[in-house]
């Protein structure tokens, strides 16, 4: 769903004569466009998760005709394996500290110089993306559209980062989240509009056929063995080891 979000058209004439008549056809929010839209994934997660899993799908399956995706993290060397997977299906990778003096001036030259039409915020938590501060970095580099992912907004508010997400929404176009009960957390913990939120959800296809006899002979076990699975990365902070132990 395009509507409410601002027109995107293609920034350089040279870069338009490099890509295909029929990429000049395409309409985006009601502009023609002749090049593939730069997109940048943002990302200042201190650990690889699910969220960071996520950002790679989005980008590596992006159609390269229409899409020219590129990666942009706070600390390169937190998110070692997300940088290494995006380089490994063809997805340039820029590291700029915003954490640093002169950080967010850097941000924005780089999102000028890359011509980023639509920036992706990552959002594993309520006060990623810096409170989604590089929203408005965005806007002033020249971004036509900011876009979050919202994955755990059941997380409660405090007093400064609830003022600081409040500031920084103001400039973000969309709100994705994974869940329909999630729409519920945004709009009454975080206060994000109604009409900004879209539900896209996650998750894989149920099997159409599924033989758990078969698995557990594969596996050894007999037909009446206990077996508890738990579908996640098997990482400390996880907390794993507290069911382990409860079912042991």
């Amino acid at each position: 769903d395009r509507s409410h979000l601002p027109g995107i058209e293609g920034r350089s004439s040279a870069a338009r004569g490099r890509f295909p008549a029929a990429l000049d056809r395409r309409d985006f929010m009601g502009v023609s466009i002749r090049e593939p839209l730069r997109i940048a994934y943002y990302s200042d997660a201190p650990w690889i998760g699910g969220a960071e899993r996520y950002l790679y799908l989005l980008a590596a399956n992006l159609p390269r005709n229409e899409f020219a995706p590129c990666l942009v993290v706070d600390d390169a060397s937190r998110l070692a394996s997300l940088g290494s997977w995006m380089r490994s299906a063809g997805v340039p990778v820029h590291e700029v500290p915003l954490g640093r003096r002169g950080g967010a001036g850097a941000f924005v030259r780089t999102l000028r110089r890359l011509e980023i039409s639509i920036l992706h915020c990552n959002m594993p938590g309520p006060w990623g993306s810096k409170y989604g501060f590089v929203a408005p970095l965005a806007k002033l580099a020249g971004s036509r559209a900011v876009v979050s992912t919202e994955h755990l907004p059941m997380v409660p508010p405090f007093a400064k980062g609830s003022i600081f997400k409040t500031v920084a929404g103001a400039f973000i176009d969309r709100v994705i989240t994974v869940s329909d009960d999630n729409v519920r957390w945004l709009r009454e913990l975080h206060r994000v509009p109604g009409r900004k939120i879209r539900v896209v959800h996650i998750g894989i296809p149920e099997p159409r056929s599924w033989d758990g006899g078969a698995a557990r002979r594969a596996l050894g076990l007999g037909e009446n063995d206990f077996i508890c699975l738990l579908a996640a990365s098997l990482e400390e902070r996880k907390g794993h080891r507290f069911a382990l132990d409860a079912i042991a």
